[in-house]
C-alpha cells in the first residue's frame, strides 16, 4: 500500500499516488507541513479555493502603474520593485550607502502608449524603412554615383565587381534592382547566397563581401544558375555561323534491343559510383567511402618498411648470423668479421670488447638498480631503529 504523508492519503497503484503529488492540494499540505499544521481533506481546499477566488473577483484590480527606479548611489536603475529590493540586499550597495552617508533612490512613473503608438514607434525604429534602393548607390559602401554606368565603374575599380556575360544580358536596370534588393534588403552575400553566415542588417554584409574579397557572383558551371536566368538570353549564341541554319533531321525508326546498346554505348564512358571488394564506395572522383564500424583501422598509419641498403645489409647479416649459430650453412653468403664478433661480445657480456658508450650505459643502469635496492631496504635512513619499522 502506498501512501502521502503530507496530506494522510493512502493508494492502490503507483499511478495514482504520481497524479496525487501533482495536484495543488498535495502542495497545499506540503506548505502546512513546513510550518506544522495538520493537513486539510481534499473538500476543505477545494471550499478555502472558492472562498479566496470569490473574494479576489470582489475587490477590484487596478491596472499596476509603470514605474521606474534609480539608484543615485549604486548608478543603476530598475523597472519593478521586486529587482529594486533585490538591490538594496546586495552588499555593494549597503557599503555604497555607507560611503554616502544615506540612501538616494528616485523613482518616476512611465508614460503609457497606446497601441496606434507603439506601431508608429515600430515602424519608425525598423531598420529596412529608409534604406535607399537605388540603383545609382554602390551595394558594398556608401558611395553614391549619378547614373547607373558610373555606379558600374565604381563598384568594378574599387571593389572588382563585374557582370558576367555582359553581351547576353537583356535587363541591366532589373538585374542591378534584384542585387540591391538582395544585399540590403536580404541580408545576403552574393557569393555565400545564403549558405555561409547570416547577417543581422545589410551593413554587416557589405563588410563580410569587402573582408573576404566577395564582392562577385557565384557564377559557375557547376553551379546553379537558375536564379538569373530571367535576365538573361543566350539564344543568340545557338545560331550557326556563316548565316547557317538550323537542318531538320529525319527520324529512324529504332529497335528496341539496339536503342538499348546505343545507350549502354554512351553510358560506358560515364564514371559510376561502385563498390570496391573491400565493400567502401569508390566515388567517381577516386575518392573512398568507408563503414564506419571500420573507422578503426582506417586511422592506422603504418610505419613503411626502410628499404635504406645499410638497413638492408645489416638485417641480412643478422640474418646469416643466425643462421650460423643455429648449426646451418651460410658459408654461400659472407657476413663480416666485426658484426660478427660484436654481436656475439652483447650476447655473452664481454666488457672487454664493449664501446665507452655501451659501458657508460650498462654502468649507469647498474647504478640505478643499486640505488633502488638500497632505497627499498632503507639503507639511506640516518636514525637506526627505522630499519625496523619499515618491511619490504
Amino acid at each position: 500500500m502506498l501512501t502521502c504523508t503530507a496530506c494522510r492519503e493512502e493508494f492502490a497503484t503507483y499511478e495514482l499516488q504520481k497524479e496525487h503529488f501533482k495536484l495543488d492540494w498535495h502542495r497545499y499540505n506540503l506548505k502546512r507541513k513546513v510550518v506544522g499544521l495538520p493537513p486539510v481533506t481534499l473538500l476543505q481546499f477545494q471550499a478555502r479555493k472558492s472562498e479566496g477566488a470569490s473574494a479576489l473577483a470582489a475587490v477590484p484590480q487596478e491596472a499596476p502603474v509603470p514605474m521606474s527606479f534609480k539608484c543615485l548611489n549604486c548608478s543603476k536603475s530598475f523597472t519593478n520593485t521586486k529587482a529594486l529590493e533585490n538591490h538594496k540586499a546586495t552588499k555593494k550597495h549597503q557599503s555604497a550607502v555607507k560611503k554616502d552617508g544615506e540612501e538616494k533612490i528616485t523613482s518616476k512613473v512611465l508614460e503609457t502608449k497606446n497601441d496606434a503608438e507603439v506601431e508608429e514607434a515600430e515602424e519608425e525604429e525598423d531598420p529596412d524603412a529608409n534604406i535607399s534602393l537605388k540603383i545609382e548607390d554602390c551595394m558594398f559602401c556608401p558611395h553614391a554615383s549619378e547614373t547607373l554606368e558610373a555606379n558600374l565603374i565604381h563598384m568594378q575599380k574599387t571593389h572588382g565587381f563585374f557582370v558576367p556575360d555582359l553581351e547576353y544580358l537583356q535587363d541591366l536596370e532589373g538585374f542591378i534592382t534584384y542585387l540591391v534588393e538582395k544585399v540590403k534588403l536580404g541580408h545576403y552575400c552574393l557569393y555565400c547566397n545564403g549558405k555561409g553566415k547570416v547577417f543581422r542588417t545589410y551593413q554587416d554584409a557589405q563588410k563580410h563581401m569587402i573582408d573576404r574579397s566577395h564582392c562577385k557572383l557565384i557564377y559557375e558551371e557547376d553551379n546553379d544558375l537558375y536564379e538569373y536566368e530571367e535576365f538573361y538570353d543566350f539564344t543568340s549564341s545557338y545560331e550557326q555561323p556563316d548565316g547557317q541554319e538550323w537542318e531538320d533531321v529525319e527520324e529512324i525508326e529504332v529497335e528496341d534491343g539496339d536503342e538499348d546498346d546505343e545507350d549502354e554505348d554512351e553510358l560506358a564512358h560515364i564514371k559510376t559510383i561502385s563498390i570496391s571488394e573491400t565493400g567502401e564506395m569508390v566515388l567517381p572522383n577516386g575518392t573512398r567511402l568507408g563503414q564506419r564500424e571500420y573507422r578503426r583501422y582506417y586511422k592506422q598509419r603504418h610505419r613503411p618498411d626502410d628499404v635504406r641498403e645499410c638497413v638492408l645489409a645489416q638485417t641480412k647479416e643478422r640474418l646469416l648470423l643466425a643462421y650460423q649459430m643455429a648449426g646451418i650453412d651460410a658459408s654461400s653468403t659472407a657476413i663480416t668479421i666485426s658484426f660478427a664478433n660484436k654481436f656475439l661480445n652483447r650476447r655473452q657480456g664481454n666488457m672487454e670488447s664493449r664501446t665507452i658508450q655501451e659501458a657508460i650505459s650498462v654502468r649507469h643502469k647498474f647504478q640505478k638498480h643499486r640505488e633502488r635496492l638500497e632505497v627499498r631496504s632503507h639503507k639511506l635512513q640516518k636514525h637506526p631503529n627505522r630499519r625496523n619499522l619499515v618491511t619490504v
